[in-house]
């Protein structure tokens, strides 16, 4: 048989997750090589919607033959950050999205900065 290697899926968990503004939060994307051989050099790209949620532009990972190969990243989630993030993962044409809801830090009571 032909020796071929394929990337045929990309997933990210967790796909919705809530954190606390100023906190880290690790993500993992998973890529699946349905090939006979390992797929060398395999750029995993990720963004993010919002500037205040930051990850790492892309990691390039060789997926051994006939698995599905755990990248992690962390997103740093800023202190000002607020709102969602959406962050997408996305590798030889397949794509994944996990959804960040940022909780803002709450102020201490009694001290009102004017």
């Amino acid at each position: 048989p032909p020796q071929f290697s394929e990337i045929t899926d990309l997933t990210v968990t967790p796909k919705k997750k809530k954190v606390k503004a100023g906190k880290k939060l690790t993500l993992t994307a998973k890529v699946t090589n349905s090939g006979n051989i390992a797929a060398p050099g395999v750029v995993v790209k990720f963004k993010s919607t919002k500037k205040s949620v930051m990850v790492p532009t892309s990691k390039t990972v060789t997926v051994p033959a006939n698995s599905t190969l755990p990248v992690k990243v962390v997103a740093k989630v800023k202190r000002k950050a607020r709102g969602k993030a959406a962050i997408r993962a996305s590798s030889n044409g397949w794509s994944a999205t996990s959804i960040i809801k940022v909780k803002p830090v709450k102020k201490k009571a009694g001290k009102h900065g004017r």
